[in-house]
């Protein structure tokens, strides 16, 4: 078995790295420095425009006053969901929105907002 020496890799010269170096401030100098104070420049305020009306939609105005619900469902509820959706013509959120209300009407004898 012959003992081969690892390559070595040849010493970098330093002063070669300093003599291409671009000179950059001291960053903690800068930092730390006092700001000379100079005048800002002030635009000069602009009128303001009137906001522009907002377009109420039927979802917007269906939703106002709402909050969301995430459900995780079987595929087969959901299927179930599409098939009475075709059928009926009833949109899912409001049929499960009635079931709901339905169902905690019933058990809690409590008005639900209509």
């Amino acid at each position: 078995m012959t003992d081969k020496k690892k390559p070595t890799m040849p010493s970098l010269d330093a002063s070669a790295f300093a003599a291409a170096a671009v000179p950059q401030p001291d960053p903690v100098h800068i930092a730390t420095a006092q700001s000379v104070s100079r005048p800002v420049p002030v635009a000069e305020p602009t009128p303001a425009t009137p906001a522009k009306p907002v377009t109420s939609t039927a979802k917007t105005s269906s939703r106002a006053g709402k909050v969301q619900l995430n459900v995780w469902v079987w595929p087969e509820t959901k299927q179930k969901l599409l098939h009475r959706k075709a059928d009926t013509g009833e949109g899912i959120e409001e049929m499960v929105s009635a079931a709901i209300d339905a169902m905690l009407a019933s058990k809690h004898d409590m008005k639900v907002p209509s």
